[in-house]
């Protein structure tokens, strides 16, 4: 992508010019007492192009990466349209180049796991909730997302950067007659497949909060005092 950007930019008949290009790839498993509710992944690519032609910036944004040549040109004949009626005439202040790329630091990648071997440990937490008899309902909800972003400029700027997110939410909701309780817990963060491994334990508390939350004193209504600690 990097490639693509460095070649656009080298033809690009302006003072100074930028291209953007992001890739989102976000992927969602969700179980509901044991049953699959959603299994969805979803691709999102975005661009930009920002330029300065005789002293007037020009900007476009759009979604067809493949067609990143028309939109220079629309941009470019955009900014000539305005150029003359300008009086007002800009400059860019140079900066050093910046040349890298920057990756989320994990151990085991997420995309690389199979769907089956997600589902397995989303069914493997589900079944420890199962052995607390008074949850109505268990909700269980796995993410990933990827973020890839390429930026180039005619200052000989060319940066990438690879970001991962992993995640795992857990709801679990208890009932005894009228009193409904929820326990829920949630782990996640810019990390690999690793943050959503092990809570075995904590399955075993949410359970456990959620029916001990049944046994509870209910509060009377009416009004309290409170002490604020500023």
């Amino acid at each position: 992508m990097l490639d693509l950007i460095k070649r656009s930019l080298e033809r690009l008949p302006a003072g100074f010019g930028e291209i953007r290009i992001e890739k989102k790839l976000l992927s969602l498993i969700e179980l509901s007492n044991a049953k699959i509710e959603t299994i969805s992944k979803k691709e999102v690519r975005n661009a930009s192009v920002r330029l300065l032609k005789n002293g007037q910036w020009g900007f476009i944004s759009f979604t067809d990466v493949d067609d990143l040549d028309r939109y220079i040109r629309t941009v470019l004949e955009n900014t000539s349209r305005i150029s003359p009626y300008s009086r007002i005439k800009r400059e860019v202040v140079s900066h050093p180049k910046v040349n890298g790329h920057f990756r989320t630091q994990f151990t085991l990648d997420p995309f690389s796991r199979s769907l089956e071997e997600k589902h397995a440990l989303l069914t493997g937490y589900d079944g420890i909730l199962q052995g607390f008899k008074k949850l109505i309902n268990r909700k269980l909800t796995y993410v990933e997302r990827k973020e890839e972003s390429y930026y180039g400029n005619t200052e000989g700027s060319l940066v990438s950067q690879e970001k991962v997110f992993t995640g795992l939410s857990v709801n679990a909701v208890a009932r005894d007659g009228n009193n409904i309780q929820m326990s829920p817990d949630s782990w996640g963060g810019y990390s690999g497949y690793e943050i959503v491994q092990g809570h075995e334990q904590e399955m075993e508390h949410i359970g456990r909060t959620a029916e001990d939350l049944l046994k509870a004193r209910m509060l009377d209504g009416g009004h309290y005092e409170e002490v604020l600690d500023p």
